[in-house]
């Protein structure tokens, strides 16, 4: 391949990554209108309250790990093998997640966030960070053969569920 038509599939991939960031803000803030306007402010507080738990294990479990499979896949020869243990470890770390968030609700509403009407927020967030590590697996393997499309769809589908 040469430099530039490197260069043009890479200002391409970022085009494609930057308009889908756009679209998920802006699905973000549709959302969150709505959201603010239906739900009482007690009730609102205890989904940022238990947004702010999932955040944090959404981070720990997929923060970086995307970038560093598509490099690693994009210099290795075994691209199934690679995709099968990055795919077991996010598997792992999503499963991990959703079960500190499942099994500790109650304790991470209480103590962490102190606010005990949140358990049920922290319970209802806690399969997406399954899926989303789950989701970042595939993303990372299609961005090492620099294929930004699923990852744009990925997360456009993410904002709206």
């Amino acid at each position: 391949m040469s430099s530039q038509s490197k260069k043009n599939t890479f200002y391409g991939a970022a085009a494609l990554l930057t308009v889908t960031t756009i679209v998920v803000k802006i699905i973000g803030a549709i959302y969150k209108i709505p959201l603010t306007a239906l739900l009482p402010d007690e009730a609102y507080g205890d989904f940022g309250a238990a947004y702010n738990i999932y955040s944090f294990f959404l981070t720990i479990s997929t923060a970086g790990l995307p970038v560093a499979l598509s490099k690693t896949v994009s210099e290795c020869n075994a691209l199934g093998r690679v995709f099968r243990m990055a795919f077991c470890a996010f598997l792992f770390m999503g499963v991990f997640s959703f079960i500190c968030m499942s099994v500790f609700s109650q304790f991470v509403a209480t103590h962490v966030l102190q606010n005990e009407k949140a358990v049920y927020a922290v319970l209802a967030l806690a399969p997406a960070v399954l899926c989303t590590c789950i989701c970042s697996a595939f993303r990372g393997y299609a961005q090492g053969h620099m294929n930004m499309v699923p990852t744009g769809i990925s997360q456009i589908i993410e904002a709206l569920c």
